[in-house]
């Protein structure tokens, strides 16, 4: 598994536990974006590169292409988010953006559940993110780049403790 591709075996634990059917995904990626379509998943990507959507859409089968959703920003904060999601992951973009992203998706209540993908890495300011009341935080470590979870499901979050090598 390369370090684009650590954060799957993460989805592949957390959005079953859930029940997810929608997906909010901050950064299109060659991994997360197909694994996502190709499992089902109804996704909407919101995404700085236009050249790399091209990219990734290239790589995305037709036949899955019907389920995705591509908005184009010049900032991902500047997103407005229309509905509630089963699950949000951030990866990608701006990387200054990232903690102040997943902030907005746990303060707005626009989902129960935040992936959070490199979050072993200082560059993002990580620790910067301020944890809400009801929250619980799962640093899925068993594979690097790192995986965090973010959740108002206690019961998931001790799950992802017991069986991803994760930290609180």
């Amino acid at each position: 598994m390369n370090g684009y591709e650590t954060h799957i075996p993460v989805l592949e634990k957390v959005l079953p536990y859930i029940h997810a059917v929608n997906v909010l995904e901050y950064g299109v990626g060659e991994a997360s974006t197909v694994w996502l379509l190709s499992h089902g998943y109804e996704v909407t990507s919101v995404e700085l590169n236009r050249e790399w959507v091209k990219r990734v859409i290239s790589v995305v089968p037709p036949k899955y292409q019907t389920a995705w959703r591509v908005h184009m920003v010049t900032d991902e904060r500047q997103y407005v988010v229309d509905r509630h999601y089963d699950a949000v992951f951030v990866d990608g973009g701006n990387h200054l953006h990232r903690v102040p992203v997943a902030q907005m998706c746990m303060d707005s209540g626009l989902t129960d559940h935040i992936l959070m993908h490199d979050t072993e890495s200082a560059v993002y300011r990580w620790k910067d993110l301020v944890m809400r009341e009801g929250w619980h935080k799962a640093n899925c470590t068993l594979y690097t780049p790192w995986t965090t979870v973010l959740t108002k499901d206690a019961e998931l979050a001790k799950m992802l403790i017991s069986t991803m090598r994760s930290e609180t």
